[in-house]
């Protein structure tokens, strides 16, 4: 065996879709947690589809951390009025 065959191809990385495959796209909808790592690249990506034409409806959840919806945390008021707005929001998008 080779030393090269011997090493793991590198790992993918996912790439910045570019505006004219976002022209067209469905209606999105992108949530963000106030402690969220993931909260500037939620924010970006927003900006990016807007721009490229997409109906976003985009916001960040004040004082709530990355996970809230996975976590169903509804004893927090914060994070039960947060599913509330996000699920109002997701049915809104089903019925458009």
């Amino acid at each position: 065996m080779t030393p090269s065959a011997a090493r793991p191809p590198p790992p993918r990385r996912p790439r910045p879709a570019r505006p004219a495959r976002l022209h067209g796209m469905a209606d999105i909808l992108i949530v963000t947690a106030e402690h969220d790592a993931l909260r500037d690249e939620g924010n970006a990506s927003a900006r990016r589809l807007a721009q490229a034409g997409v109906r976003v409806t985009y916001w960040q959840e004040p004082g709530l951390m990355h996970g809230f919806v996975q976590n169903m945390d509804l004893t927090s008021p914060e994070a039960a009025a947060a599913h509330d707005r996000l699920f109002g929001d997701i049915a809104s998008l089903l019925r458009r």
